[in-house]
């Protein structure tokens, strides 16, 4: 199915979707959505998810992040990490200890929109890498 036309896949209810982005495996959840026949090198993100990142946001502004993922108000290796810190809060990501991807906010909801902001683009690329691969193309190529 390289044939460049896109792939119609039926997309999961938008909470299904949300919660795949916010957890720890969103290329295995869009691998198990696949139909007989299609394959991850011929979808892109776009093909899988419908969800916006505003709407990510909106979603864990209410419901919080999946804490297999980030650790809110708490220092866990192999996290994103949200902790308040002074006047502010700190956002960065943890793995044997180093820190990195770090980042200050104002406020707790500026931080958590950010989070929810680079778990998008993870998901984007996570989801794209295969697709960009198989077809040639640049990375990153435009808006997949």
């Amino acid at each position: 199915m390289s044939d460049g036309v896109p792939v119609l896949i039926e997309k999961a209810p938008a909470e299904e979707q949300i919660a795949a982005i916010l957890g720890p495996d969103v290329f295995k959840w869009a691998t198990s959505r696949l139909p007989v026949g299609v394959s991850i090198d011929d979808v892109r993100f776009r093909d899988i998810i419908s969800v916006t990142e505003a709407d990510l946001c909106d979603y864990v502004m209410v419901h919080g992040f999946d804490s297999r993922v980030v650790a809110e108000d708490a220092v866990l290796d192999d996290h994103i990490c949200i902790v308040h810190e002074g006047s502010g809060w700190r956002a960065f990501y943890t793995e044997r200890g180093t820190i990195s991807e770090e980042a200050q906010f104002a406020s707790r909801e500026q931080v958590r929109a950010e989070v929810a902001s680079r778990l998008t683009r993870q998901a984007r690329v996570m989801l794209n890498h295969r697709y960009w691969h198989a077809h040639g193309l640049p990375f990153p190529c435009g808006d997949e």
